[in-house]
């Protein structure tokens, strides 16, 4: 396996055990750059971009299993707006490995930015959208949650208005 030019053994190694640990369940990093295990940032939705996911794999997750995800998508982890994420699923039974977009938003546009990653979430055939909020730790941040994505086919026709009681929902749920 050829590594990613920017995580090393270890952390590829630290990185399957977060999503083999049912406490931890998953990570998401930016997997790239001049701090590759640094975490997405405060304020953002991320949303997956499904031509670049891979789900229904075995566990225990190992590191060949992240090292060669990521070493297939390193062009893709090189934009900016772009992190490694990695989680269990039916119940830590099954893997799943991505490459998400960072929408990252401030005060006054958290509504619109959520519409554009819910937007994507739903070109990609994403699931939900994940949450994150501000870290206990200055200038880091924490997976606060998931929203689900609301698809206008199975609404009846209330598909804005299910994505209108998804924000209400959330701003309740997530107010940082």
């Amino acid at each position: 396996m050829a590594a990613l030019e920017h995580l090393n053994q270890t952390q590829l190694g630290d990185l399957a055990a977060q999503v083999n640990d049912p406490d931890i369940g998953g990570f998401t990093v930016k997997g790239v750059g001049p701090d590759p295990t640094a975490g997405p940032p405060a304020h953002s939705f991320m949303a997956g971009l499904g031509r670049y996911g891979q789900d229904n794999l075995s566990m225990p997750m190992d590191v060949n299993d992240v090292g060669e995800f990521a070493d297939l998508r390193k062009d893709a982890l090189s934009h900016p707006d772009h992190y490694l994420g990695g989680w269990s699923t039916g119940g830590g039974s099954r893997g799943a490995l991505d490459v998400s977009k960072a929408h990252t938003y401030t005060g006054d546009n958290k509504a619109a930015t959520y519409v554009g990653a819910h937007q994507s979430a739903l070109k990609d055939g994403q699931e939900a959208i994940g949450h994150f909020g501000p870290g206990e730790e200055p200038g880091s941040s924490e997976y606060t949650g998931d929203i689900d994505v609301v698809r206008p086919e199975n609404q009846n026709g209330n598909g804005i208005a299910r994505l209108v009681q998804n924000m209400a929902r959330f701003k309740q749920q997530f107010p940082s």
